[in-house]
């Protein structure tokens, strides 16, 4: 479970003294473990440094423009497991530790290096088992991959892929077009064309909502929801009202809160009946390319990725 932080004192020299949910106490040189640029450098004045607080909906300390740590590498420094605060992008954050010391993970490098063995799946379980023996083979010796991990005991929910040692969930999707084609490997996939596009887009925001049911209770530290498709017709936009118009998932949409079937009479697709989905985040649709575009039609995947944090979840509250 990762620890909150429940009171923060600034200190002189630009160190914080902080406590945690579970009694942990210690003191933090800031300095040491960031540098002052950027969204930091309004605190190279002492006195703007000191203006430290705590926002327990993240459980972490911010400063008045938002700037703020993250509560496992402060744990672990005050613990004396120091985590090297590296540089973040989207997709790329220190998540956890190994015997080796701290590790980031890049979904976008992931599926690039995934293309290089892996350019088209048989299936979902293909992909799935594809994309988790890809992370295993990048993690350090003593990195774990758990497929179909069960979270809550007492509830029918199971996770595609968990990897306990950063406290990370991802949950994979895989929807095709017809498609008959041969690899230059030799190897032939006759995909066939699933159609129900509004079920795929439904069950994949009903993985959002359980990644972040996972992460607001701090099972997981971050979760990850990909769609991969050769379908344009879930990144194209539609040219008319459909069921399922708020489910959509086209390049540019934003995706959150309360989600439902157009027509309360109609139901939806048969595997969700007439259930709404709510998201407490917001994400936006930003798809990209897996594969180049082939000669075939349907011959071009793209995935669209949804990172889920208690930020993300904090943002649509």
């Amino acid at each position: 479970m990762l620890k909150d932080i429940v009171s923060a004192e600034p200190l002189t020299g630009y160190r914080l003294k902080l406590a945690f949910e579970d009694g942990a106490e210690g003191t933090v040189a800031v300095r040491q473990l960031i540098k002052f640029t950027g969204v930091f450098e309004p605190l190279q004045d002492e006195a703007y440094f000191k203006q430290i607080r705590v926002n327990a909906e993240l459980g972490t300390i911010e400063w008045p423009n938002g700037a703020d740590l993250d509560p496992d590498v402060l744990y672990a420094t005050v613990t004396n497991s120091v985590i090297d605060l590296e540089s973040r992008r989207t997709s790329d954050v220190v998540l956890g530790r190994t015997s080796r010391g701290a590790m980031s993970l890049n979904i976008v490098d992931l599926m690039e290096g995934l293309f290089q063995d892996r350019p088209i799946f048989h299936s979902e379980a293909d992909f799935q088992h594809a994309f988790s023996w890809h992370i295993r083979r990048v993690m350090p010796p003593d990195g774990q991959v758990r497929l179909e991990f069960k979270p809550f005991p007492a509830e029918k929910m199971y996770l595609d892929i968990w990897l306990p040692s950063l406290g990370v969930a991802i949950e994979l999707k895989y929807r095709t077009q017809r498609l008959v084609l041969k690899t230059a490997a030799g190897e032939s996939f006759n995909l066939r064309n699933q159609a129900a596009q509004g079920g795929g887009r439904y069950h994949f925001i009903e993985d959002i909502r359980r990644l972040e049911q996972v992460v607001a209770n701090k099972t997981a530290k971050a979760g990850f929801a990909i769609l991969l498709t050769n379908d344009p017709s879930y990144w194209e936009p539609s040219q008319r009202n459909t069921l399922d118009d708020e489910f959509r998932l086209h390049e540019g949409r934003k995706i959150g809160g309360d989600m439902k079937w157009s027509d309360p009479n109609r139901p939806g697709p048969k595997s969700v009946g007439k259930e709404s989905i709510r998201l407490k985040g917001s994400y936006d649709c930003i798809w990209r390319d897996y594969s180049p575009p082939g000669k075939e039609k349907y011959g071009l995947f793209r995935y669209l990725m949804a990172e889920v944090s208690r930020k993300s979840i904090a943002r649509g509250t």
